[in-house]
């Protein structure tokens, strides 16, 4: 399991994180940004916690992450209307009182999928779909998960 943190604005930036859970940023550009943790699973999962901040001249702040032990799981299916179906990916969003957790999978050719490592709370399953024509679809529903439990949920997309 690795672990990153990085900021978005007009230029990216990244640190890595000591088995500590330290890491430092500089020359973060002032004004609003997002701060991300990301960490990657060796089950080919990426969970990112982000955190909004804004910086001013000369500022140094302390932003922690807390990367929720308490987790679910989310399975199902993607439901394409069309047989036209390209790239299918879902990302379970919980919001926590520390920012946004997110967690994503690709779906399987079926449209079978599981994502793992999801923060227990209320949030939504997020699930997008490019066809081969090049168009994309969305679709999210309403989740509640539970630590320790697997939630089943099947998303029916329209176009």
């Amino acid at each position: 399991m690795g672990v990153s943190v990085e900021f978005s604005g007009p230029s990216l930036g990244e640190s890595d994180v000591t088995r500590d859970g330290v890491y430092r940023m500089e020359s973060i550009p002032k004004g609003p940004t997002e701060l991300f943790a990301t960490v990657d699973y060796q089950d080919d999962q990426h969970r990112m916690v982000s955190r909004p901040i804004e910086i001013t001249d000369g500022q140094v702040i302390t932003v922690d992450f807390d990367i929720a032990e308490s987790t679910g799981s989310v399975e199902g299916l993607v439901l394409p209307d069309a047989g036209d179906t390209g790239v299918m990916v879902v990302y379970a969003v919980i919001e926590t009182l520390y920012g946004t957790d997110r967690v994503g999978i690709l779906v399987n050719e079926d449209g079978a999928f599981k994502v793992d490592h999801v923060a227990a709370g209320e949030g939504e399953l997020e699930a997008m779909v490019v066809l081969r024509s090049g168009q994309m679809i969305q679709g999210t529903v309403p989740i509640t998960v539970t630590d320790g439990e697997s939630l089943q949920v099947d998303l029916n997309l329209r176009w």
